[in-house]
């Protein structure tokens, strides 16, 4: 068998459910544009629905997903995006020592994907800090807040004395997580929301207290082993096994490329 060099393309990904359950996607009912995933478990009881909890797996484990590693992930948010008047620009040239001056003969080929990069004008509102603090609603926050009641379009039953009879150690967590309440906790830098205006890709998550405990996975290319097939694929477990955000600390060459 011919060994893949560890610099070139990757030609194919991990897809496909997990076991037990299946990719779903629930919209609020003010927003049926707006598709949240969910993972749904079928339980051994058929006399009991599925149960539902929280995915931050992507478009990976879809039933029949259809990923075209060249292409990328399907933009979810160029439209909001796009709606939002950003000036596209022109990114700047790679230079050899963003790959760590690697030679020609051992340099991963960039991603082919393309993408329109965007930069906010003077005085125009960006970041989902700068909206909340504006007092606007953004379909990042209404994301957001289905995602994090589970698609529930109103709070449990008896919610109320299930959070009494627990211990908040000090936080405010809602019966009902509302599109207001994210945009408050946001705004009174209690929460953040990733979401560069360039990674249309992302699907929208808060990070805070008030919020469902969220996973970070720390990854990267070695300078002794890993390859790019093997960081993409690190990427997708990652992720498929419930990490929120996944952080670059790469120490190898071809970083740049990598990352594209």
């Amino acid at each position: 068998m011919n060994e893949i060099p560890k610099f070139a393309a990757p030609q194919t990904v991990t897809t496909g459910p997990i076991g037990g359950s299946r990719k779903v996607y629930a919209a609020p009912k003010s927003r049926p544009d707006i598709g949240v995933p969910l993972r749904e478990i079928a339980l051994s009881d058929p006399k009991e629905p599925p149960v539902r909890v929280y995915d931050p797996s992507g478009p990976y484990t879809e039933s029949a997903a259809r990923v075209d590693l060249a292409q990328g992930l399907a933009p979810v948010r160029e439209a909001w995006i796009a709606a939002r008047g950003y000036s596209a620009i022109e990114g700047r040239a790679i230079r050899p020592e963003d790959n760590g001056d690697v030679s020609a003969d051992r340099l991963a080929p960039l991603c082919p994907a393309t993408r329109t990069l965007r930069a906010g004008n003077p005085g125009q509102l960006v970041t989902q800090f700068e909206f909340a603090r504006a007092g606007i609603v953004t379909e990042e926050m209404i994301y957001v807040a289905h995602r994090e009641n589970l698609a529930r379009e109103a709070a449990v039953e008896n919610a109320s004395a299930t959070i009494a009879d627990g211990e908040s150690f000090g936080a405010e967590i809602p019966e009902f997580v509302t599109p207001e309440f994210v945009m408050s906790e946001v705004a009174r830098g209690r929460a953040i929301i990733p979401a560069n205006i360039n990674h249309v890709e992302l699907e929208p998550m808060a990070i805070g207290r008030n919020f469902l405990v969220k996973v970070n996975a720390n990854i990267g290319n070695s300078a002794v082993s890993s390859g790019v097939a093997e960081e993409v694929e690190k990427m997708v477990w990652a992720i498929r096994w419930g990490a929120d955000t996944v952080m670059d600390l790469s120490t190898g060459r071809n970083i740049h490329n990598i990352r594209s």
